[in-house]
């Protein structure tokens, strides 16, 4: 660069550092004129002056808020790390001691010694079903909580349930029943495990708060696509209910309709927060309707994917044997309707009674139908399934006399299989059992080279 270039580029420069000047003394000579126009309107410099301190003070709070919610957060995670940690020590040693109970109760011990042992059984599933829920909890509030994604089959599902509610309901005058559409497809995508631990979860709660009456599992499709079907599972019980302004809390961490049901009946509070998470993470909502007295009714909904190329779903029936004339009697509606719904799907012919005694006169009175099996529930008022078995093969020709299948719930069995071997049952089916099992009882009867 020359000396002349050089020479006309610090003029201009110059230039530029004495405009900037002017306009400084311009701008600070505005702030002074807009000071004292402020000062002069009284009120308004006052105002503007608390307008600056309110904002330095929203300020300073909002950065001393955010500082507590990061605290809050390291510490909420802390806790669940430590909670999930822990759970997992106390577990162990509680499996241990659980198994051993075990062992040693089908060991030769006195009356007084097997008691103590089904005590420290039951104390320690007990415990051990609080720590998996305050376990899952952790994992909820951590995030950690992650679903599988296999193939699986909703009655797989079911049929692993039923064993686990037969013995829950043994001690108590409650009757479970399964009501399972028939053309859910075979295979669905999803978590299995974490669906019966939802399905245990409601289900178990409805034995616990009900004395008497009915726990009904209805699992209905809503909406079948060729890639995905949407179910909704439901759980109505004959319970002690729910008062509309306790509802609100129920599906929250240690939450429970009042004090009292956490004293009388017990639970930890978590259940039902787990399920709800579980249920979301799943892209489903859950429900609840509920009448103080009445009962309550669990619902929820999940859409899962349907497995490509999958078999027809529904049960065959041969042909030759949709006509047969079936016989329900049960002193339970609901178990009836149950029953009715199936076998009309696939063309059998259903009479019923609800009473052994309207059953032998049904059968006296129509003495030119013959039925080619009846289902029988065993317990029922004034004459069980077994004595109404004996009368009506009294008053049956032995041509005409049909197959009997014997229901019986956990409670009854060993006293209904000794009868049933006297008076020759063909069939006993334990409750609950899922639907589809009729259908495979009166072919297993009506075909039983096929089985």
């Amino acid at each position: 660069m020359s000396g002349d270039d050089t020479h006309q580029l610090q003029e201009k420069i110059n230039d530029l550092e004495s405009s900037l000047l002017k306009q400084e003394k311009t701008i600070a000579a505005l702030k002074e004129r807009v000071k004292l126009s402020i000062r002069s309107s009284g009120d308004a410099y006052g105002i503007f002056e608390n307008n600056i301190i309110l904002h330095d003070l929203v300020a300073k709070q909002t950065k001393t808020l955010q500082e507590a919610i990061l605290k809050a957060e390291a510490g909420s995670k802390a806790k669940s790390d430590f909670l999930a940690k822990m759970s997992h020590e106390i577990r162990t040693p509680l499996n241990v001691i659980s198994g051993m109970a075990y062992l040693l109760s089908k060991t030769n011990l006195n009356t007084q010694q097997l008691n103590y042992i089904n005590n420290i059984q039951k104390s320690s599933q007990t415990l051990l079903g609080i720590i998996n829920d305050v376990l899952d909890v952790s994992k909820v509030e951590a995030g950690k909580m992650v679903l599988e994604n296999i193939d699986f089959s909703i009655y797989s599902v079911l049929e692993n349930l039923i064993n686990i509610f037969g013995v829950k309901s043994e001690d108590k005058k409650i009757e479970v029943l399964f009501s399972i559409d028939p053309d859910i497809p075979k295979t669905l995508v999803g978590d299995p495990l974490r669906l019966a631990q939802i399905l245990n979860n409601l289900c178990s709660n409805a034995i616990k708060f009900t004395t008497e009456g009915e726990i009904l599992l209805k699992v209905e499709i809503v909406e079948l696509k060729n890639n995905a079907v949407s179910l909704q599972f439901s759980i109505k019980d004959t319970g002690i209910g729910i008062k509309p302004e306790q509802t609100k809390n129920l599906f929250q961490v240690f939450s429970q309709a009042d004090n009292s049901v956490s004293r009388k009946y017990g639970g930890s509070g978590l259940g039902l927060s787990i399920c709800k998470h579980m249920i979301k993470l799943m892209d489903g909502k859950v429900g609840l309707d509920s009448t103080p007295g009445v009962g309550s009714t669990f619902f929820f909904t999940i859409t899962f994917p349907i497995k490509d190329n999958q078999h027809e779903c529904s049960s065959h029936v041969p042909k030759k044997i949709r006509n047969k004339n079936i016989l329900i009697i049960d002193d339970n509606p609901t178990s009836i309707e149950i029953f009715k719904e199936i076998l009309n799907k696939y063309g059998f012919k259903t009479e019923s009674a609800t009473s052994g005694k309207q059953a032998i006169e049904l059968i006296k009175n129509n003495s030119t139908k013959q039925f080619d099996v009846v289902f029988i529930d065993y317990s029922m008022p004034e004459v069980n399934g077994c004595q109404t078995i004996e009368k009506i093969k009294a008053q049956c020709e032995p041509e005409a006399t049909p197959s009997f299948v014997l229901m019986v719930s956990g409670n009854d069995i060993n006293e209904a299989t000794a009868k049933s071997e006297i008076i020759g049952i063909e069939k006993i089916m334990i409750k609950p059992f899922m639907p589809m099992m009729i259908i495979d009882a009166i072919v297993s009867i009506s075909l039983p080279d096929s089985y």
